[in-house]
């Protein structure tokens, strides 16, 4: 008798899902942004009539902003010698190139290290004053950036002029200063501009004398002496507001007088008339000495007659 012996069911292994790692997404980093440039518009090469020829082919086309740098620094080099009655093409450039810093990145032939300020690249490689530098670039900020007037109009301002009138002109005032100023000379316009500040006329401040009551004072001095003077100079006209050179010595002067040592009583009121006298002269007005202390001004007075007799 035979017995069906039933085979062993042998479970089969179950297979175990292998973990599949997903690849790591690398995210490329940024590139860095391209530096905001403040471009120039072009509307000064409109104000010169040979622009076309010089000009517009350098900063008109797609550049870099390392290649703007270098046309803007090649294309003023060659403004400076421009025919504009407002200059303009060298202010529009000169504002651009201060605006970004372009100075920072070229290199003075002098030092072989890079211009430090703005002021030593206008001075060393285009010989223009700094002085006038800012002027040029104050008239393309106000009369192209802020007012952004017309070719035509920019076309017939003088850069004295214009420079006078940044000072109060805006767009409010502007077609009538710009009617007025047409026949005006420089000396008038820095008048009005004064007389619309509140200031006095630069006549004012004029000594009425003929020239033949006039003195002749020259001397000579060192190239650095020379610039401390200078620089002595256009400090004095900030503060004076008057372009007449007399006026500012005459203020320098008067403030080393009193604040010199020594003289005395008699030295003392000496310095404290000699600067009241100054001061009219420089500022263009009138002043009146007040005792502070009556008693104490009156002893002084008093006691400076006695040194004199």
């Amino acid at each position: 008798m035979s017995t069906d012996t039933e085979a062993p069911v042998v479970e089969q292994p179950v297979e175990q899902p292998v973990a599949v790692e997903e690849p790591e997404v690398v995210t490329p980093p940024e590139a860095p942004e391209e530096p905001q440039l403040t471009l120039v518009t072009g509307k000064a090469l409109d104000v010169w009539q040979d622009a076309a020829s010089t000009f517009v082919p350098a900063l008109k086309k797609d550049l870099t902003p390392e290649q703007r740098r270098e046309a803007v620094r090649e294309v003023a080099s060659q403004a400076r010698h421009a025919d504009d009655r407002l200059k303009l093409v060298l202010g529009e450039l000169l504002y651009e190139a201060a605006a970004n810093g372009y100075y920072k990145e070229w290199i003075n032939p002098e030092t072989e290290k890079p211009f430090e300020t703005f002021e030593e690249y206008v001075e060393g490689e285009l010989n223009i004053k700094k002085s006038t530098a800012h002027y040029l670039k104050k008239i393309y900020k106000v009369f192209v950036v802020e007012l952004d007037l017309p070719t035509e109009v920019l076309r017939d301002l003088e850069w004295s002029k214009a420079a006078e009138l940044t000072k109060v002109i805006n767009a409010e005032n502007a077609d009538e200063l710009l009617s007025k100023i047409g026949s005006m000379s420089v000396k008038e316009v820095k008048d009005l501009v004064r007389a619309m500040q509140g200031k006095t006329p630069t006549t004012a401040s004029v000594s009425k004398e003929k020239d033949d009551d006039k003195v002749n004072i020259t001397f000579k001095c060192s190239p650095e002496q020379a610039e401390n003077v200078k620089a002595a100079l256009e400090l004095a006209e900030s503060m004076t507001g008057s372009e007449v050179p007399a006026n500012n010595i005459d203020l320098i002067c008067t403030d080393f007088i009193a604040g010199a040592a020594g003289g005395g009583l008699q030295g003392a009121f000496s310095r404290l008339d000699v600067a009241v006298q100054s001061l009219e002269r420089a500022f263009g007005v009138k002043l009146e000495v007040k005792d502070h202390d009556k008693e104490r001004y009156e002893k002084l007075k008093e006691k400076q007659s006695e040194d004199k007799e």
